[in-house]
């Protein structure tokens, strides 16, 4: 039995996490203290537009070493489940895009910004069918990019305008190429065709 500095409860030594350099081998601070300790502290952290970008950044790259090693992330695979599962939208948009390429109701197009192989990005999934075509690549920097700019908008909610010259100041950022293609969404202005995938059948 072992008593908690935080909480001062007497508890099983199996309710503290062991650790080396202590006498016991156990930390002094039971293992609810700890988490509830780590929660808080995480909770202050997110405050930071900055760190939560940060810790974005970095549980990306350690998604795409787990991928590059053949190896299967749990906490990729609890994400993906939970993600499905807040977003019932966007998975029946997703199956019905599935569903038209099979019939021939829409045709695949190359990356409208690299030429690449593409996959579809919704700007509306009210609006299942209306698909823009990037790589997984760029698929994955427009989302980045959406993803920054909402939580940027949090942050700067209460001053507009310092707002939007933030955003100015990341795109200037990004690459010339990225930053060029960016805003070409409509059929239109994109060089070579559509950017739109839905063509009815004649």
């Amino acid at each position: 039995m072992k008593k908690c500095f935080k909480c001062n409860q007497v508890l099983d030594l199996s309710e503290f996490y062991k650790h080396p350099s202590m006498l016991d081998g156990h930390l002094n601070k039971c293992k609810s203290c700890n988490k509830k300790d780590s929660e808080d502290r995480r909770k202050e952290k997110e405050k930071d537009v900055n760190w939560v970008l940060s810790e974005r950044k970095r549980h990306r790259e350690k998604s795409r070493k787990y991928r590059e090693a053949g190896k299967a992330s749990k906490a990729d695979q609890e994400y993906k489940n939970k993600w499905a599962k807040q977003n019932p939208e966007k998975i029946k948009a997703h199956r019905i895009v599935n569903s038209a390429l099979r019939s021939g109701k829409i045709h695949r197009h190359p990356c409208f910004i690299c030429g690449n192989k593409a996959q579809a990005h919704h700007d509306d999934y009210s609006k299942p069918l209306e698909v823009i075509w990037v790589c997984p690549k760029h698929h994955a920097e427009i989302h980045i990019k959406i993803n920054e700019q909402k939580l940027m908008k949090k942050d700067y909610q209460d001053d507009p305008e310092e707002y939007f010259q933030m955003l100015k100041d990341r795109e200037e950022q990004k690459t010339e190429d990225f930053n060029k293609h960016w805003e070409r969404t409509r059929p239109n202005e994109v060089p070579g065709g559509n950017t739109f995938s839905y063509l009815p059948k004649e």
